[in-house]
């Protein structure tokens, strides 16, 4: 009987020591507990911008422009840093232009990122060997990059045509990156098609072999752009006509 009396009281005695230290544990932690203090205020992540890289390739008097040339560029000197900064660049595209003004022939490649990464892209390419050689031969008649320590154009949509709809121009970066993409996928593998009949050993036979990879990059447009591309593209739009030319012609594809 008294070693159950004995049992019961340490029983009890243990329960009110466990209550009376969670009964000092919180009243030592309410009087210990840092109050709370403002922190580091948030950091502003870096704004992107839309930055450009633009080529200008000789164009005789009296000949049709050296578009090879544009390929070349595209393949040789930016798809190796596209594949090594790529997760930098949020938004980017080629712009291939030849007329009979100031800016001539003209290849840009223009990218939407941080200030930082625009720089790093832009030193690598203009460094870069082939680019020397390419303007040393006279086909690069100048290498122009934009200046990085200023954003002038911030918004998705800065370099879209103003006269589009606000919808359009903050959505069509997206599509032309894509068909960026296709342009740049499809000169790599017609480019590895005529390597294995052809092996270049110097720039110009190089050249020689993208003019013909853009004579056949050229067919295929001809060819199977109508239903790859402008079908495809009608077919989103739910077979919507559009119209061509800024004429009241409408067209289905």
């Amino acid at each position: 009987m008294m070693h159950a009396v004995t049992e019961v009281a340490r029983k009890r005695r243990a329960v009110f020591v466990l209550i009376l230290m969670g009964f000092w544990a919180v009243i030592y932690g309410c009087a210990t507990a840092p109050s709370p203090r403002a922190g580091p205020p948030f950091e502003t992540p870096a704004q992107n911008g839309w930055w450009y890289a633009r080529y200008a390739i000789l164009w005789p008097e009296g000949s049709e422009p050296y578009w090879y040339v544009d390929l070349f560029l595209a393949r040789e000197a930016i798809a190796p840093v596209l594949e090594k900064y790529g997760s930098e660049i949020r938004l980017w595209r080629f712009h291939r232009r030849a007329a009979r003004d100031k800016a001539g022939h003209q290849f840009s490649f223009i990218i939407y990122c941080r200030p930082e990464a625009a720089l790093k892209i832009f030193q690598e390419l203009s460094s870069q060997p082939l680019l020397k050689e390419l303007q040393q031969m006279g086909f690069l008649v100048d290498q122009s990059y934009d200046a990085t320590q200023e954003i002038r154009r911030p918004g998705i949509e800065d370099t879209s045509d103003p006269s589009w709809s606000t919808a359009t121009k903050r959505a069509w970066p997206y599509f032309i990156m894509g068909v960026s993409r296709m342009w740049l996928e499809a000169i790599d593998h017609i480019y590895r098609e005529h390597l294995t009949r052809n092996r270049p050993s110097t720039l110009a036979e190089r050249l020689l072999l993208y003019e013909r990879v853009e004579e056949r990059l050229r067919r295929l447009w001809q060819e199977e752009g109508g239903h790859a591309v402008l079908h495809h593209l009608n077919a989103i739009f739910g077979y919507a006509p559009v119209k061509v030319n800024r004429v009241d012609l409408f067209m289905r594809f």
